[in-house]
């Protein structure tokens, strides 16, 4: 994770480029127990993703 000249956290993954974070957060990943991808696109170079992330442990 890091910090844009604006101020906004940003996060990259494996050898995509950094983008916008979404602001949720958990204080440790046990606390997730799976996320699935729902939707992901590429429009006018920006990468959006959709997920969904379960509740149950």
């Amino acid at each position: 994770m890091s910090q844009n000249s604006n101020g906004y956290r940003e996060v990259g993954f494996g050898d995509l480029g950094a983008f916008p974070c979404g602001g949720t957060h958990v204080k440790n990943l046990s606390e997730i127990n799976q996320i699935n991808i729902t939707e992901f696109k590429f429009k006018k170079g920006k990468l959006t993703i959709k997920y969904q992330v379960s509740e149950e442990h």
